[in-house]
């Protein structure tokens, strides 16, 4: 294991060329890396102090909370030929925007064909780009990254508190089903309430024609009231959810894998 955090890096997958094998100026084409990267902190290090419920997660035998991320590498194939820089984008709900908003390119996860390069600039600058997941509740379909972080757990039992979730469901159907980001730790609806209100700051309403019913512990069907709560309107539950994963771990993932791509360990691929 390295020493910033970082226990492994794999690559699963490499596409060469992308892009159609385009060519982008001086720096040639580009490849694509797939992989993965598993990190491990140590929850008495300083510099993760701020880790809410580091502290409360399972560890593994060398006493670390272990997380996983997807990573996917853009670079030239022709090493020599980059500038040596590293672009590390920040995903938008695990989708890659850099190219559509540097390149002027479309708003896709894909590199298939020459157009979805954009003007190409960046790669015509000769950078290299690094995608990392770091959101734990998006799905992994159409391209989209995500990351898989441990449950914080109070000793042998669950981690339960209070919980806000807002629904707006646009198609003004009477009735819609609203996700929940924590599953819920009773399915008894009494120790939950939902309102609702027209505008962010208007007064919150329960109208009597106002109901909802839990499907599972990760969904409710909400029914919306007559009147003027149309497909705008905000629906505010609460409820008493358990379960939390240690999300702060994305800040760290960002700061590790950054720092390790940087270095010069074994494992790095951009090394090799």
């Amino acid at each position: 294991m390295s020493g910033n955090g970082i226990k492994e890096l794999v690559i699963d997958e490499t596409q060469s060329p992308v892009y159609g094998g385009r060519a982008f100026g001086d720096t040639g084409a580009y490849e694509r890396l797939t992989g993965h990267v598993v990190g491990a902190l140590d929850p008495g290090d300083p510099k993760n102090a701020g880790i809410v419920n580091l502290d409360k997660a399972p560890r593994n035998s060398d006493g670390l909370v272990e997380y996983k991320v997807d990573l996917r590498i853009l670079r030239p194939i022709d090493r020599t030929k980059g500038n040596g820089w590293l672009f590390h984008e920040i995903l938008n709900r695990g989708s890659m925007r850099a190219i559509c908003r540097a390149n002027s390119g479309p708003a896709v996860n894909t590199m298939n064909n020459s157009d979805e390069a954009g003007t190409g600039f960046l790669m015509n600058e000769g950078y290299t780009l690094v995608w990392t997941g770091w959101q734990d509740d998006v799905t992994r379909d159409a391209g989209r990254m995500r990351a898989d972080y441990p449950i914080a757990t109070n000793g042998e039992s669950p981690f339960t508190g209070a919980t806000m979730e807002e629904f707006i469901n646009e198609t003004n159907d009477k009735t819609f089903i609203g996700a929940l980001s924590y599953p819920a730790a009773t399915l008894d609806a009494g120790g939950a309430s939902l309102t609702v209100r027209l505008r962010e700051r208007d007064e919150r309403q329960t109208p009597p024609d106002l109901s909802w019913r839990y499907l599972d512990d990760r969904r409710i069907e909400i029914t919306r009231p007559d009147g003027d709560f149309d497909g705008g309107a905000i629906f505010e539950f609460i409820y008493t959810a358990k379960d939390p994963t240690v999300t702060g771990l994305a800040f760290a993932s960002v700061r590790d894998i950054a720092g390790y791509l940087c270095g010069t360990d074994a494992g790095n691929p951009l090394t090799q």
